[in-house]
């Protein structure tokens, strides 16, 4: 079974955690000039409109900020951090026993008028996986359990199956492998779309939240979603060109998430010490990223 190394048992904030994307992902920080509301929170365009709050960018937004004062140690980036954490927990709705964060506004799934559109509210398992970082990464700067009890509520929502009428964050596929979906719709009214770097930003929140805790039930589902990328990473690649974004639009392939496919898998190698991942990211990193076909 690929699970993460060994850990202590203790339950405990942990000094200088690992944020295993950090160097893969574009992390924003108060210095890069993203657009806040008035409150401080980080809010993006999307769909033509303006000013809206994604889970997901709040979530980078506050990770990014906890990595600059892991670094200069600023009162300031620490209290940004906690704003979007604030939000999250404000504006999250409580479901299935856990702490959810819909998205309530269309996206289009294929970025280029693909004509597949999910419709609000929809869910996502990237979104909880993130803000399970944000939110134990907080309780390892602080101490605070707060934060703690936050982390635990998202967790719970990580082994939710679906397609179901209310939120979900993954399936189980007709040959038995597990999916963090990113896009996951109430009653499937939007079939799963197997998004690769979706899939493994959830992963990584379990392996933070793994790390804090040492939750068996956070170790297992991050083998069972190892396994999954370790079964069909080959119908992501396409030699010589950039990576498929998701199997759900086969032809899609986005330039810009060919690196941090790479950098995914070297973080993968890192924490479950199996150099198959190494070994692929290797290989992906000789494709150069080109436009889709």
């Amino acid at each position: 079974m690929l699970a993460p190394a060994a850990r202590s048992s203790e339950d405990r904030p942990i000094n200088a955690p690992r944020a295993a994307y950090v160097n893969g992902w574009p992390l924003r920080t108060p210095s890069d000039g993203v657009d806040l509301d008035a409150q401080g929170v980080r809010v993006v365009r999307a769909q033509g409109k303006s000013d809206l709050h994604n889970a997901v960018s709040i979530a980078q937004y506050g990770l990014g900020s906890l990595d600059a004062y892991r670094k200069d140690r600023a009162p300031a980036r620490l209290a940004t951090a906690a704003t979007q954490a604030d939000w999250l927990l404000q504006n999250g709705q409580h479901a299935r026993g856990g702490l959810y964060f819909p998205y309530r506004f269309a996206f289009d799934l294929g970025y280029r008028g693909s004509g597949k559109t999910i419709r609000p509210p929809w869910y996502s398992a990237m979104a909880q996986g993130m803000a399970l970082s944000l939110l134990t990464q907080l309780w390892q700067a602080t101490g605070d359990r707060k934060w703690r009890t936050a982390a635990t509520d998202v967790f719970d929502t990580l082994d939710d199956e679906g397609p179901t009428e209310g939120p979900w964050t993954n399936f189980i596929d007709p040959y038995g492998y597990r999916w963090f979906e990113e896009y996951a719709s109430p009653s499937g009214a939007t079939p799963p779309m197997r998004v690769l770097n979706g899939h493994i930003f959830a992963m990584l929140g379990l392996y933070d939240y793994w790390r804090a805790t040492g939750s068996e039930a956070a170790a297992q589902l991050f083998a069972e979603g190892a396994q999954t990328v370790k079964s069909y990473l080959p119908q992501f690649r396409v030699p010589g060109h950039s990576s498929r974004y998701m199997l759900g639009i086969p032809g899609l392939q986005v330039p810009s998430y060919h690196a941090i496919h790479v950098a995914q898998l070297r973080a993968l190698q890192e924490i479950t010490g199996d150099e198959w991942f190494g070994v692929e990211a290797d290989r992906w990193a000789s494709d150069p990223p080109t436009r889709g076909r």
